[in-house]
């Protein structure tokens, strides 16, 4: 009974029905308790609605059941990234990759949270540092960078991106202001030449992978922004 509801909740999940999936999911939890995949199925969905708290807390629950399954940290990961803790999300990735040390998509994702820690070390250590912020901001061509790149060239048409865009620079230190600001720290990442994306989910919500595994059936999603 468990494994058709898992089925049922695989293909709504495939379908993009997350209520569906979920409800299927839950449903098989309750006659398998300790079944950790059926965890980590609606922890993956969770994420795909950005309901990254509860995707934390069924990626919780998979570990607790199996620590040794790679797959349930990786979910975990996920999750906290999803929810800006990036500390979290890559002591999970680690462990992902210490279980499976071959596995790429556990690897490309443990890296892009490294490279998020790296960015934001970069980022908090130009607070009150005009010199080198003043010069990211007041680069002449800043404008066309940023209408050049698929990332930000959305936010040229953000009336309120554009205002502080133009009071930072006038006032690069003001920038500290702007650090909770994911807008601005897209645009950072853009500007040291960072492939990612602040604030976001490291992986794009409930697109399938390349790869899948049939343990589970529920794709891991794409670990590319």
């Amino acid at each position: 009974m468990a494994d058709a509801l898992k089925s049922e909740g695989n293909k709504a999940f495939s379908a993009k029905d997350y209520a569906t999936a979920i409800d299927k999911f839950t449903q098989a939890i309750a006659i398998e308790p300790q079944n950790h995949v059926l965890y980590s199925n609606r922890s993956a969905v969770y994420a795909a609605t950005s309901e990254y708290q509860k995707a934390l807390d069924d990626a919780n629950k998979a570990t607790e059941i199996k620590p040794d399954w790679a797959k349930g940290w990786s979910r975990k990961g996920a999750a906290a990234r999803g929810l800006g803790d990036l500390l979290l999300a890559h002591d999970a990735y680690e462990e992902a990759t210490k279980l499976e040390p071959n596995n790429d998509q556990f690897k490309a994702s443990f890296n892009s949270v490294k490279r998020a820690i790296d960015a934001e070390a970069q980022a908090d250590g130009f607070q009150g540092d005009t010199g080198g912020l003043g010069g990211m901001f007041s680069d002449p061509n800043l404008i066309q960078k940023l209408a050049n790149n698929p990332k930000t060239a959305s936010l040229l048409a953000d009336h309120e991106f554009m205002t502080k865009l133009q009071k930072l620079k006038e006032n690069p230190n003001s920038i500290g202001a702007e650090l909770g600001d994911p807008r601005f720290l897209q645009v950072m990442s853009v500007l040291l030449g960072i492939d990612m994306q602040f604030g976001a989910p490291p992986e794009a919500a409930g697109g399938p992978s390349r790869a899948t595994e049939a343990e589970e059936a529920v794709p891991m999603p794409d670990v590319r922004p």
